[in-house]
């Protein structure tokens, strides 16, 4: 049953419950009356509890607030529990227009929220997941602040929903520790035995712990948690989550070196995402096998398959960070290749606009500035240097891509030495030689073995 509800205090009567909407409404009994088509006298002995409102009343009293579809009994409550739910669910598999149209229906909830406070702050953390799905994050945190407020009084099973929606929040901001942070503590309330969380809800939540060690490259942490995925039944159909599972899976193991695993792991993934027709993830699919082939030093079949993320992505995702990552890894393999002038080419058709988010920023003039040094190694090409050293490096080490942070810094430290700088060469090497150090120290001691 859920836990919505507060055990510990007596339900309200409707007539209480009737009573607080009319001084809400800052209406006298004499008013009320007349809404409702009954009498003063009859108002007061409601009130006082000596009497009860009869259907005719308690249906004209629905009308005047608005609240035809609210819940005031107990059997109607579960009923509008069980249409929240759904609302959830639908953004959760990304049926935004339907959502759109149960938002509408159940928003008056908020009308009832002195005594129905718990499905009320329910409601409020479904419109934060609906905002953090169309990544309207600014407004997702103001309403986060609101429950944040009043988290104190929130029963088990909404303080999981806020725990997982501020990890969600600050996973989207790119702060992996916050997150997990957030994420681990509400894992620690879901086994609660007053928490009433399913078991794709769990499995949801270790596909987002395990994103945030994926980027933290602790990766063993996040194989665990994503083998933990398929006991929670979130597996037994296709959705964005599982999708979303087994192809963090594959990049885990594309990062430990288990490429045939992540081979096919991902082989899977590209059926399911072509079998539910979602182009995103046919489009991510295919940006991992990229990926995967540039692990390999594979550079030919990695532009191949990158190729190919692009051209399904540029028809609806061209501003997603999944595009702009494939053009990059992109022209790095033409870069590798030494294939200079098309990835000159590549670049000159891309226009970087003010108004464009700092990581499409970033990743494009990163890529400029290494096509520069990687091209001719000469000291006119220190402002580049000293950009990837200072923004670049620091980006993909925040970004969870320490591999690409040493890729850069190997550039730069042959392009010192090129330029008969030795010693800001040798700075570059001890660089990475703290990216491994700090990576092998996650593995050994961050990462459950």
């Amino acid at each position: 049953m859920s836990q919505l509800n507060n055990k510990n205090k007596k339900p309200l009567t409707i007539s209480e419950k009737l009573k607080i909407l009319r001084k809400n409404a800052g209406m006298t009994q004499a008013e009320f009356s007349e809404a409702i088509w009954s009498n003063p006298t009859k108002v007061s002995r409601a009130e006082s509890g000596e009497d009860e409102y009869n259907e005719e009343e308690i249906n004209a009293a629905r009308k005047h607030f608005g609240i035809e579809d609210m819940p005031l009994t107990e059997l109607e409550r579960e009923a509008f529990k069980a249409r929240l739910d759904f609302w959830r669910d639908l953004i959760k598999d990304h049926r935004l227009e339907e959502a759109k149209e149960i938002e509408e229906t159940v928003s008056p909830i908020l009308m009832l929220e002195d005594f129905e406070r718990d499905l009320a702050i329910f409601y409020r953390s479904i419109e934060v997941l609906s905002l953090l799905t169309c990544g309207a994050l600014d407004e997702a945190e103001e309403k986060l602040s609101y429950l944040e407020n009043v988290l104190v009084g929130m029963n088990t099973e909404n303080r999981y929903y806020y725990h997982s929606l501020m990890g969600s929040l600050y996973a989207m901001r790119h702060k992996y520790k916050d997150a997990l942070k957030f994420y681990e503590k509400a894992d620690e309330i879901s086994e609660s035995r007053f928490c009433d969380i399913s078991l794709d809800e769990k499995g949801r939540l270790y596909v987002n712990m395990a994103y945030c060690h994926t980027k933290l490259e602790s990766h063993l942490n996040a194989i665990i948690l994503l083998n933990q995925v398929q006991e929670t039944g979130i597996k037994n159909r296709i959705t964005h989550y599982s999708l979303s599972a087994d192809i963090s899976l594959a990049v885990n193991y594309i990062k430990i070196g288990e490429y045939k695993k992540a081979r096919r792991i991902l082989d899977k993934c590209l059926v399911q995402a072509k079998g539910i027709r979602d182009n995103l993830y046919v489009g991510i699919v295919f940006l991992n096998l990229g990926l995967l082939h540039m692990n390999i030093s594979d550079w030919d079949e990695a532009i191949r398959q990158l190729d190919v993320a692009l051209l399904i992505l540029k028809k609806a995702h061209s501003k997603s960070d999944h595009y702009t990552l494939s053009f990059y890894y992109k022209i790095r393999c033409l870069i590798y290749l030494k294939k200079f002038r098309e990835a000159d080419r590549e670049l000159a058709q891309i226009t970087i606009e003010d108004n464009v988010d700092d990581m499409r920023k970033i990743l494009y003039k990163s890529l400029r500035r290494i096509l520069f040094i990687s091209k001719s190694k000469t000291v006119y090409n220190e402002e580049a240097a000293e950009y990837i050293e200072h923004i670049t490096v620091p980006y993909f080490i925040d970004f969870g891509d320490c591999y690409e942070a040493v890729k850069c810094l190997e550039l730069l430290s042959d392009y010192y030495l090129t330029t008969r700088k030795s010693g800001k060469s040798i700075e570059m090497r001890l660089a990475i030689g703290e990216i491994y150090k700090r990576m092998l120290i996650k593995q050994e001691d961050g990462d459950i073995l």
